[in-house]
């Protein structure tokens, strides 16, 4: 952000500034804009992490708070890159960012985000594996023998040839991105929550919080359907 915002000052080539715009074409279509929910998604959805950071408190009260706060940030910190990348390259605004800022402050940046993908790698990668792990001991080992480090290692190593192969077989960054956002983050941050919460206290509800949780199952999940095919067909 303090680079994309050094580079709006200081009227950089082939950018716009603080004073003059990037030539941009406003609105792209209904069908283009349903490809961007995905996108979306997937920048807000790391719930696979809330678990050990509840459990990691010091004071566990202070949870909700913590996490309204860090989404707030989150979204501010996002929508500020988003409106000053657009008004800098407008329609020259391409799929990373980063590839926007030229050969040097370009690597540099990616670089950074790779640091950052390398630092949050083993925590997505453990609480994957976990999740698969706990699947293929209850379908093979119903009697509740733990598996051992070799089932493990041969689970892990199956999950990252996935991983390996998706990168391979899709190379474009924002089709992978909208796609997990629309199937995965919609399904997990939204839909999932809602249908739980309507199963556990569906006799202790009103009439007008059923309908808001059924309205954003219904509507969300119609909206999944429609991003990631939006997000195939662009």
């Amino acid at each position: 952000l303090a680079l994309m915002m050094w580079l709006w000052v200081s009227d950089a080539d082939d950018a716009g500034s603080a004073s003059a715009s990037a030539p941009s074409e406003h609105f792209h279509g209904w069908w283009h804009s349903l490809s961007l929910v995905g996108l979306m998604m997937a920048s807000l959805a790391g719930h696979s992490i809330l678990p050990d950071l509840y459990s990691a408190m010091q004071h566990p009260d202070h949870y909700l708070k913590v996490v309204n706060v860090t989404f707030a940030v989150c979204m501010t910190y996002f929508v500020t890159v988003a409106a000053l990348g657009y008004h800098m390259y407008g329609d020259k605004t391409r799929s990373e960012i980063e590839l926007n800022f030229g050969a040097g402050w370009g690597r540099f940046s990616q670089l950074v985000i790779l640091l950052l993908v390398i630092c949050k790698f083993g925590g997505f990668m453990n609480a994957l594996s976990l999740a698969v792990e706990d699947v293929v001991q209850w379908g093979f080992f119903p009697t509740g023998r733990p598996l051992g480090p070799a089932v493990q290692a041969v689970v892990r190593s199956c999950i990252l040839a996935v991983m390996l192969a998706i990168a391979l077989l899709l190379p474009m960054f924002e089709l992978v991105m909208g796609l997990i956002g629309a199937i995965c983050s919609m399904a997990i941050s939204v839909v999932f929550p809602c249908l739980v919460y309507l199963v556990l206290f569906w006799n202790s509800l009103g009439i007008g919080a059923k309908a808001l949780n059924l309205g954003l199952i219904v509507v969300c999940s119609i909206l999944g359907v429609l991003s990631a095919w939006a997000s195939v067909q662009s």
